[in-house]
């Protein structure tokens, strides 16, 4: 009977053990794809700033040559 009970408490601590050390190497995945994530969100966002920046420097150079001519016309 005791040997039957250290039998069930075992089989339980692996099966434990076993359930416990999948959720931890869930939780591993999860943070590397977490991470893996905002790297790519960021990489996009910088690439994007790049491939846009001279054409935002171009609007940018425009809008402050209209706000010269507007700033020099006299009523």
């Amino acid at each position: 009977m005791v040997e039957n009970r250290e039998e069930e408490i075992l089989k339980l601590l692996k099966e434990n053990n076993e359930i416990l050390r999948s959720i931890r190497r869930r939780q591993h995945w999860q943070t590397a794809m977490s991470v893996l994530y905002w790297l790519i969100i960021g990489g996009v966002a910088l690439a994007s700033y790049h491939f846009l920046q001279p054409y935002l420097q171009t609007m940018l150079d425009t809008y402050s040559k209209v706000q010269d001519g507007i700033n020099k016309i006299t009523f």
